[in-house]
């Protein structure tokens, strides 16, 4: 595969995404990333670490806290990374066209 053929496939992966993320679904699972993260704070908020009798109980609650938004937060960073991506693909491509 050559650098253009990478680059038009990175673009178009990037205008795939964009237009996932203006469906329901899409829409619909970036909500669920914010009721997550939303969710996470409010469980922090009213973590008692004094209820725990060891440090590997307190650090398994813990973790388990954070697991609920680290998922969420990744899968965005991967749609985020794809379409930044994309926009650097098409200024390739656009480089390319005009040479």
């Amino acid at each position: 595969m050559t650098d253009i053929d990478t680059a038009v496939a990175e673009a178009e992966l990037g205008i795939e995404i964009e237009n996932f993320l203006d469906t329901n679904l899409g829409k619909y699972l970036m909500g669920c990333k914010e009721q997550d993260e939303k969710d996470a704070i409010e469980e922090l908020l009213s973590f008692d670490p004094y209820k725990y009798t060891s440090l590997g109980e307190l650090q398994t609650a813990f973790a388990h806290i954070q697991e609920k938004v680290i998922l969420a937060r990744k899968v965005h960073g991967y749609l985020s990374d794809a379409i930044i991506n994309a926009g650097q693909a098409e200024h390739i491509i656009e480089t390319y066209e005009d040479s």
